[in-house]
């Protein structure tokens, strides 16, 4: 298991602490956000889980600012490729 742990400074002058994790029990590509009053941690199967779960927070800090709601959230990908098709145009009349 990897561990790091930080104070990160808070708005008001509040410090809360915050770790990020790996841990071989999750599915490959997955990760728990936990966002507590005293911390906010990260858990994940892999650098890439680990990843996902930053990108989740950093999306929430955008939507919510400085004052971040209680969670936790557990995902994982049904399907470990990810990607997107973009139109290939079958079937379409222009």
């Amino acid at each position: 298991m990897v561990e790091w742990k930080q104070k990160l400074p808070q708005v008001l002058q509040k410090r809360v602490m915050w770790s990020l994790r790996l841990v071989n029990a999750l599915p490959p590509q997955s990760y728990v956000l936990s966002i507590a009053e005293d911390g906010i941690e990260i858990l994940g199967r892999d650098r890439a889980g680990v990843g996902y779960g930053i990108q989740t927070l950093c999306q929430i800090i955008r939507n919510k600012g400085a004052l971040l709601p209680t969670l936790r959230i557990e995902d994982k990908p049904d399907i470990l490729t990810r990607g997107f098709l973009f139109g290939s145009g079958k079937g379409r009349k222009f």
